[in-house]
């Protein structure tokens, strides 16, 4: 079934960044820096939440393992332009500096050839099926939400101290609010995904199709709002 679960093994994993890339990125990684400026908490935040949704949007993966030492740093010398092409509507980011998620082994896909079948064939000849309602609720905590939240908090922790706590509480705050409400139609989303999945069917790819529409626009709205916080 999901033969990505934690997925992609150091060796097999396509997706990975490898040492040979990391060396491009010569900034090092976030977790190289006792703490970030308010102007660079803004601009990492914004290129790792676009950089996401434009992930899931073209392959349908989320990345799963957020943390400091995955955000990498890369200066650019001059200002270049970021291109985020797969989103709803294609977003351009001039900058001088390009922030980047690194090491893709614990990332999840979403895609019909990964999720693949609910039913293990045993040696025996004998068919085992996976509870489907389990398997939702684990997935949820691989969302596309669930990832954007990490890299908030994330990179919330490592802003000056003069900035940090203003926007850890905007931030709690505008959180408490919203979280029930993007995590149930996540959550819906997922739930009708995997189940038209585990059916014989031949709409699969239009069945994957729809669910990333879904989630893209809601994460997108998710984002919008977010920003407005963050820059109020």
């Amino acid at each position: 079934m999901l033969k990505n679960k934690y997925f992609c093994g150091l060796t097999e994993s396509k997706y990975k960044v490898t040492l040979e890339v990391m060396k491009m990125y010569n900034g090092g990684s976030i977790n190289n820096l006792s703490s970030i400026t308010l102007s660079t908490f803004k601009s990492c935040l914004e290129q790792l939440v676009l950089c996401q949704i434009n992930l899931l949007a073209k392959t349908g993966i989320t990345h799963c393992d957020v943390h400091p030492g995955n955000l990498l740093i890369n200066k650019l010398g001059k200002e270049k332009e970021l291109v985020y092409g797969y989103l709803t509507e294609p977003v351009k980011i001039k900058t001088k500096y390009e922030f980047i998620l690194s090491d893709y082994d614990k990332c999840v896909d979403f895609s019909p050839q990964a999720i693949g079948s609910f039913y293990v064939s045993e040696p025996d000849g004998t068919t085992l099926q996976f509870d489907l309602t389990e398997t939702i609720t684990d997935l949820v905590e691989s969302t596309l939400y669930k990832n954007i939240c990490r890299t908030c908090s994330v990179l919330i922790e490592k802003l000056e101290p003069e900035f940090k706590q203003t926007v850890k509480s905007a931030y709690g705050k505008f959180h408490g609010q919203i979280d029930a409400i993007i995590n149930k139609k996540e959550k819906e989303y997922l739930t009708t995904y995997i189940y038209a999945m585990n059916k014989n069917s031949n709409n699969k790819i239009d069945q994957f199709i729809q669910w990333k529409k879904s989630v893209i626009k809601l994460n997108l709205k998710y984002w919008k709002l977010l920003n407005k916080i963050i820059n109020s």
